[in-house]
């Protein structure tokens, strides 16, 4: 009985987080990485959105940036399972018709670990909310790789950051 009420409680969390998303003229989600980093999605229009990233304290250089299938960050990173792919597509860019909804390309940091840049990609803030998003250790080579995992991760490395993607308001 207890891990029904669970199952239905956190059914009517997700079932709210849905409703009131499709109800925001200027739909917006926001994640707060586990490095402290804030990463923000504005619906420009359907199909597209722009990211923006404030991320401290990285490596210099590219780092792929990806929503995964879940919302789930009690084991770290490694909970948030595989890039958000509902079309069953190979790793890809952030744009374009084969990808993965969740490849959202790369982010760069300067010399000092910063990264404020804005990106775009073909996503919709309605279907990214409570999904995970994961900052990763080195580029991602969009699918254009040599090898198997590069059609699977873009070969982007480890998990270095990660968080939930909710509802932000205006």
């Amino acid at each position: 009985i207890k891990k029904m009420r669970l199952l239905l409680s956190g059914i009517v969390v997700l079932a709210s987080i849905y409703y009131f998303s499709k109800k925001s003229k200027n739909k917006k989600a926001i994640s707060l990485l586990s490095n402290g980093g804030v990463v923000k999605f504005i619906q420009i229009k359907h199909n597209l959105c722009r990211i923006e990233c404030d991320i401290r304290n990285i490596t210099t250089g590219l780092h792929g940036l990806h929503v995964h299938e879940c919302g789930n960050i009690t084991e770290g990173c490694g909970s948030t399972c595989a890039h958000y792919n509902p079309d069953g597509k190979t790793h890809g860019g952030p744009f374009g018709t084969e990808r993965h909804r969740g490849d959202l390309g790369n982010i760069e940091a300067d010399e000092q670990g910063i990264c404020y840049q804005a990106i775009h990609a073909n996503i919709n803030v309605d279907e990214i909310i409570g999904r995970g998003l994961v900052l990763h250790e080195d580029e991602d080579d969009l699918g254009q790789g040599s090898n198997e995992e590069s059609l699977k991760t873009g070969n982007a490395g480890d998990r270095i950051a990660c968080g939930v993607i909710g509802i932000m308001n205006d």
